[in-house]
C-alpha cells in the first residue's frame, strides 16, 4: 500500500502521508483499496489536508477535478448527476450493483456518459456473437463507494422532500445502508448550512441513538459523526448514550480517532467507557487518554481489560486517570513493574481513583452491567 501511495503522490508523498495520518486517518485505512487510494492522493495532494479530511469531501473533490476536465470529452458532470444518482439509489434500493444498457437509456444515459464512473462488460448471451461486445452489456461502478456517493448525492439534492421523508428512516437505520448514511452525514451536516432535508435527517439521527446502540453500531455511529461540521458534532454530543460500550469488537485506527475527538464534547457525565477486549494498541490508548483528559465531566469507569497493557501504556492510562473515577485492567498482563508505576502516578493526583485488576485481591470479574 505504502510504495502504491509513494508511486501516486512522488516527492510529496511521506509529506502526505504523515498529514494524513495525524489529520484524517480514517483516509489512511481506505488507501487499502487501489481506487480508493487514488481518489485520495488525488483530491488531498493539491488540496489543504485540513479542509479535505473525509471521505465525503475527498469522493466530492475528486467528481470536482473531472468535472473541469470534461469539456475535453463534450459532456458535463452537472447533467448526468441527477440520473446517475437516481440509477444508483434505485440499485441500492433492489440490492443490485450490476446495471443494463436498458438501465442507462432509462434515465437519458450512455456508457460515453458514464465512462469515468463504470466499468462495462459483456453480458452472457445465448446467441452466438462474432466480438465480445457485440452483444448486451452490462456496467457496474468502479467502486461500491461510488455507487454509494451518487446515491447520496441523489436524496440529498435532487430527491422531492416527500419521497425523502419517507426513506430516511430505513437509511439511517438499515446496516445496508451504512456508507450512504455516512456520505449524507458529510452532504448534509459537513458544511454548516441547515434546510428541511439536514433538519429531518439530523433528528433521525438523534433518534436512532434513543436505543441502545453499543459495538459495531457505535463504531459506526461515531465514524459517521466525523463527516459532520464541528458545531452538528456538538449537538449530536449532547444525545449520546452515558455507556458507551464497545465490548468486545476490536476497533479500528478511524474508530479510536474518532472516540477520541468525541469525547471532550460530552456535555454531560460518561458513567462508563467499555472498551474491554478491542484489541487497543499503545497508540490507541494513547489517543483515548488524551480524550478523555479533556473530559468536561469525570468518567464513572474506564475497563481497558483484556488488552495488553505494558510501561507505556500505563504512562498514558496514568496521564488521564484524573478524570476517572475506577479503571479496570484485568487480563492485561501487568507486571510488578507496571503496578509500581501506576500506583506511584496515582500519588500524584487529585484524588484517588479505584483500580481493579489481576493485582487486586477482589476477584469480581469484569462486565458490562
Amino acid at each position: 500500500m505504502t510504495k502504491l501511495f509513494h508511486a501516486f503522490a512522488g516527492d510529496k508523498a511521506e509529506e502526505l502521508w504523515n498529514k494524513l495520518d495525524i489529520k484524517a486517518p480514517q483516509l489512511t485505512e481506505l488507501c487499502h483499496s487501489p481506487l480508493l487510494l487514488q481518489f485520495i492522493v488525488l483530491a488531498t495532494l493539491h488540496g489543504d489536508v485540513n479542509q479535505i479530511n473525509t471521505i465525503t469531501k475527498v469522493l466530492k473533490g475528486v467528481l470536482d477535478q473531472l468535472q473541469c476536465c470534461v469539456h475535453a470529452k463534450g459532456h458535463s458532470l452537472d447533467e448526468i448527476k441527477e440520473a446517475l444518482g437516481r440509477m444508483a439509489y434505485n440499485g441500492l434500493a433492489l440490492q443490485n450493483v450490476v446495471f443494463t444498457t436498458g438501465d442507462l437509456e432509462k434515465e437519458g444515459l450512455n456508457d460515453v456518459k458514464v465512462q469515468d464512473f463504470v466499468i462495462k462488460g459483456a453480458q452472457h448471451s445465448w446467441f452466438p456473437v462474432q466480438k465480445l461486445f457485440e452483444g448486451n452489456m452490462i456496467f457496474y461502478f468502479m467502486h461500491q463507494m461510488l455507487q454509494e456517493i451518487f446515491a447520496a448525492i441523489y436524496i440529498c439534492m435532487f430527491m422531492p422532500d416527500s419521497v425523502f421523508n419517507q426513506i430516511v428512516h430505513q437509511v439511517v437505520n438499515e446496516g445496508r445502508w451504512s456508507m450512504v448514511r455516512r456520505f449524507m452525514c458529510g452532504i448534509l451536516l459537513g458544511n454548516g448550512q441547515r434546510n428541511k432535508k439536514s433538519e429531518r435527517f439530523f433528528n433521525e439521527l438523534v433518534q436512532s441513538m434513543n436505543k441502545d446502540v453499543r459495538g459495531f453500531e457505535l463504531v459506526d455511529l461515531l465514524v459517521d459523526f466525523q463527516e459532520c461540521s464541528n458545531d452538528v458534532k456538538d449537538s449530536l454530543a449532547k444525545f449520546l448514550t452515558d455507556k458507551l460500550i464497545f465490548y468486545p469488537i476490536p476497533i479500528s485506527v478511524s474508530a479510536v480517532h474518532a472516540l477520541a475527538e468525541m469525547l471532550p464534547r460530552f456535555n454531560h457525565p460518561v458513567e462508563r467507557l467499555f472498551l474491554a477486549f478491542c484489541d487497543l494498541n499503545s497508540d490507541s490508548i494513547k489517543l483515548i487518554c488524551e480524550g478523555i483528559d479533556k473530559m468536561k465531566y469525570m468518567l464513572g469507569i474506564l475497563d481497558l481489560s483484556g488488552n495488553d497493557i505494558g510501561l507505556d501504556e500505563i504512562r498514558n492510562i496514568s496521564s488521564c486517570l484524573n478524570k476517572v473515577k475506577e479503571l479496570r485492567v484485568r487480563g492485561c498482563g501487568i507486571t510488578k513493574r507496571g503496578r509500581q508505576l501506576l500506583e506511584e502516578d496515582i500519588k500524584n493526583l487529585n484524588h484517588s481513583p479505584q483500580i481493579k485488576g489481576d493485582f487486586d485481591s477482589d476477584d469480581e470479574t469484569s462486565d458490562e452491567n
